[in-house]
């Protein structure tokens, strides 16, 4: 055990005694600590001190309040430009300080520079109207050195708590880039639905993470609240907050800005985490409507209607609202606690789930979450064969593993883990891709074990930038296990920390924090997967170091995790970085497998240039990969798809689809990736069990559920189709496949005005690789011939400029107007414009279908004949709406 382990141990001992002594009566506190004079004689004189500590300071407790209270930076006047504390130009401690940023009710806020790490600060300080003794400095330090263990990404981060040598005492934090909620409200009034959740989301991740360390903030506020550029949110000054238990009985200031003060904290209350609550709730009211909840001319005006009125549905204020929406918001604020969600965690979930389309299940305030088409539950205990060994790190040494279903002892336990991204704690956006890079490798690692389901990177990075409950997470995406961590760089050092917690009970597993040289990070996540293989019984396939074709040079990984941090952009320029990152990793280590695999990965993306150039570079790239470790499952499966596109030599692909998964079994991408190839190949049947596996692995990926539902439109079974496009758009509402596959459905019945509707939704980069096929071809049955021709004029004339235009375009447009010779002059170019992704069982080629023509393409793709017949797809059992429409098979 390290003295860090001890120290923070010991802590807890001291803070739990102290918490509960400190609201006894002195003649009480006695007699509860009198038996520690025998067994914990330090123990109760370490207690003693902070309560005598906390005695002393209590009679000055108003004036810290006061003077550390948040206030909203006002605009500079003259005498800010001035700095009445005279600190510019001047050296506090070891900030240099460059200039007044703001000024609140009650202190100063400075641009500085931290001269010991080179970096820019905002630096806090009161000002001298409130004379701070010796005992309130001791409160205000022990308090905001309480508040600034906080460590979460939606929290402000408080670099340092000090005081200089000639007594002033000040507050270094980041200098965010950004604006705050209330400058944003100023300009624009109100925030879409969506935005505001989001915000109001991370809002109360924060809180979360604030309240379990004892920390009620008290003041949660627009201007309390930093937007940076990236979208992340962060509350500020909770360093100023009073840390306590979460009763905080012994409230006696007037806290926080009173239009957002919840009824107990004007009535002088004791006050607990639902007053942040409250004040979230008239925040997210604010975010929504323009207007306050409660309102009035004067601050007693204000008070009084939040104590005694009730606030106008903000539907009444801005329709349009949804329902959820609002009844969580009213939920919000309501007038007694008690009746208020319980935690901010719970309010976080709330909040995620109404944001994706669910609804709150009737029943108590703050029950928990559906989806509107009845979210798939499933179970978090192991299936009958295999059951899971709970691995508890005992504090004396060693692991102790104890089993809670011996009915299959023989049989790999097993299971099923997600690994939530790890939190980049080192205070700097450009650190992502560490934190996101090392999330995916043990994931990579973690799928090379038997008996052993990963969830998908689709699924578990919905949770990024959140906190969410391991119980919660295990529920949506049907989880045994959940492994959870951070990653913190600071120059050369890498300090991780890793839990795993059982999803069914939400208690640890086993943890462990590794603090050491950026070098070593190969043996971290060694260390790390082989600790999650133990406690969950399971053995790791393959070599413990991702095989041979991976590096040891440090540069060159980093240059690795860049790289997929962009490819995971999809965006045509983050795909240029990515590539330029993973062509840097291979220049200083040649040999480095991954890295070329990344290559492959970059060049097969979709995108608007030539695909057989791309797919040419990506077989090189691929192949490359696998000549220097064969055990590569991303490579195998990037060569299973160009083999299929660039070279359709099928039987190859599927050999190397099946290589893929032999070597990760839970690779989502590689089980869809091999479902297209079963499709494309006319063994559509076959296909469907597959991409229900898919989803399986991965069932929060939009792009995956709009592929079961692809399936089952190339099976012309239409109701099926549409539950799984819509539940992809509550996943990703701006998905453009999911409104393509609806826009499919609505021409096969007829509705053209609701599929052209459909085909104009731009809601991604992608969204016109392929459009105007598709919309030419919708234009043409539902009649536009003219607007039709016109979208073939605009491909002619982009292939008269040299401009690529993919065969499938015109292909469909002619055969929406009927022009079937024309459309098979087009797909006749398939053969040599290679990289192009056809999938011919589609009912779309229908009308050429048994054409003698068609059945030349299919063999000159080294497709099926079968694909030329009119049966080649079967049309549903059942007809249409005789049974009832559902996500499943």
């Amino acid at each position: 055990m390290t003295d860090a382990t001890d120290s923070a141990r010991r802590w807890r001992e001291i803070r739990t005694v102290f918490e509960d002594a400190v609201e006894l009566p002195p003649a009480e506190r006695a007699v509860r600590l009198e038996p520690l004079r025998e067994t914990d004689p330090a123990l109760r004189d370490s207690v003693l001190l902070l309560l005598a500590a906390d005695d002393r300071a209590d009679e000055h407790l108003e004036a810290i309040e006061a003077a550390l209270l948040p206030q909203p930076v006002r605009a500079a006047s003259p005498a800010t430009r001035l700095d009445p504390l005279g600190l510019t130009g001047r050296t506090l401690s070891h900030f240099r300080i460059l200039g007044v940023l703001g000024v609140g009710g009650m202190g100063l806020v400075y641009r500085a520079e931290d001269m010991r790490l080179a970096r820019k600060v905002a630096l806090k300080v009161p000002l001298p109207d409130y004379r701070l003794d010796g005992v309130t400095k001791e409160r205000f330090l022990r308090e905001a050195r309480s508040a600034a263990v906080l460590d979460h990404p939606n929290v402000c981060s408080i670099h340092e708590v000090g005081e200089s040598p000639e007594g002033q005492i000040y507050l270094a934090m980041p200098l965010y880039p950004g604006e705050t909620l209330g400058e944003r409200l100023r300009r624009e009034d109100f925030l879409s639905v969506r935005e505001a959740l989001e915000i109001a989301r991370q809002v109360a991740e924060g809180l979360a993470a604030a309240h379990q360390a004892g920390i009620v903030h008290r003041d949660v506020k627009p201007g309390n609240m930093m937007l940076l550029p990236d979208g992340t949110v962060k509350i500020l000054d909770f360093g100023l907050a009073k840390v306590r238990n979460l009763a905080l009985s012994e409230s006696r200031g007037q806290l926080g800005t009173v239009a957002y003060m919840a009824p107990e904290q004007i009535r002088r209350e004791p006050l607990d985490e639902r007053a942040d609550l409250w004040a979230l709730g008239v925040m997210l009211y604010e975010m929504l409507t323009g207007r306050r909840p409660f309102e009035g001319e004067h601050e007693v005006s204000i008070a009084h209607a939040i104590v005694h009125l009730q606030p106008e549905r903000p539907s009444a204020v801005r329709p349009g609202i949804p329902h959820p929406v609002e009844g969580l918001l009213l939920a919000l604020l309501r007038k007694e606690p008690g009746k208020r969600p319980p935690t901010a965690r719970q309010v976080a979930t709330e909040l995620r789930d109404v944001a994706q389309g669910r609804t709150i299940r009737p029943g108590a305030p703050g029950g928990r979450l559906l989806t509107a088409a009845g979210w798939a539950r499933r179970p978090t205990r192991l299936r009958a064969a295999a059951t899971l060994l709970v691995a508890c790190l005992a504090l004396t040494a060693g692991a102790v593993l104890t089993s809670l279903d011996h009915r299959d002892a023989d049989r790999p336990v097993g299971g099923s883990v997600a690994v939530l991204p790890f939190a980049n704690l080192s205070g700097d956006p450009r650190q992502e891709y560490l934190s996101d890079g090392i999330t995916e490798e043990l994931m990579a690692q973690l799928a090379r074990a038997e008996w052993l389901r990963v969830t998908g990177r689709a699924s578990t990075f919905r949770f990024k930038g959140s906190d969410p409950d391991a119980r919660d997470v295990g529920e949506a995406l049907g989880v045994s296990a959940v492994l959870r961590g951070s990653v913190r760089r600071d120059g050369p050092r890498l300090r991780i920390t890793a839990q795993l917690i059982e999803a069914a009970s939400g208690r640890p597993l086993w943890s462990e924090t590794f603090d050491r040289e950026l070098g070593d990070i190969f043996s971290i996540q060694v260390e790390i997967g082989r600790a999650i293989a133990s406690a969950l019984q399971v053995r790791l396939a393959g070599p413990a170091d991702m095989g041979e074709g991976s590096t040891r040079d440090f540069e060159a990984y980093e240059l690795y995790l860049k790289g997929r941090y962009f490819w995971n952009q999809r965006t045509e320029e983050a795909l240029v970085t990515a590539s330029d990152y993973f062509r840097q990793a291979v220049a200083i280590d040649p040999d480095y497998a991954r890295a070329y695999s990344g290559l492959a990965d970059v060049e097969i993306a979709p995108r608007s240039s030539r695909p057989a150039e791309r797919f040419a570079r990506a077989h090189g790239a691929a192949a490359r990969a696998l000549a220097l470790d064969e055990t590569l499952p991303d490579a195998h499966a990037s060569l299973g798809w160009i083999q299929m596109w660039l070279e359709r030599d099928w039987k190859a692909a599927e050999g190397h689809f099946r290589r893929a998964l032999e070597l990760s079994p839970t690779h989502a991408w590689a089980v869809a990736w091999y479902a297209a190839y079963l499709a494309a190949v006319g063994r559509i049947e076959e296909s469907l069990p597959i991409i229900h596996r898919a989803h399986e692995l991965d069932p929060l990926s939009y792009v995956v559920t709009t592929h079961v539902g692809t399936h089952y439109l190339w099976l012309r079974r239409e109701d099926q189709a549409v539950a799984w496009f819509r539940k992809a758009l509550e996943l990703s509402p701006d998905f453009y496949m999911a409104h393509w596959g609806l826009a499919r459905v609505h021409l096969a019945r007829g509705r053209y005005d609701e599929a052209l509707r459909e085909l104009r939704y731009d809601g991604s980069d992608y969204a016109g690789l392929h459009r105007p096929g598709l919309l030419g071809y919708s234009l043409a049955l539902a009649g536009h011939e003219e607007e039709a021709r016109h979208e073939l004029a605009v491909l002619r004339d982009r292939s008269s400029r040299g401009l690529y235009v993919p065969p499938l375009d015109p292909a469909l447009i002619h055969i929406g107007l009927g022009e079937n010779q024309h459309a098979l002059d087009w797909l006749a170019r398939l053969e040599e414009d290679r990289g192009i992704r056809v999938f011919l069982v589609d009912p779309i080629f229908d009308p050429v279908r048994s054409d003698p023509r068609f059945a030349r393409i299919l063999e000159g793709l080294r497709l099926p004949a079968s694909l030329g017949t009119a049966t080649a797809v079967p049309p549903p059992s059942t007809p249409p709406g005789s049974r009832r429409a559902g996500p499943g098979p």
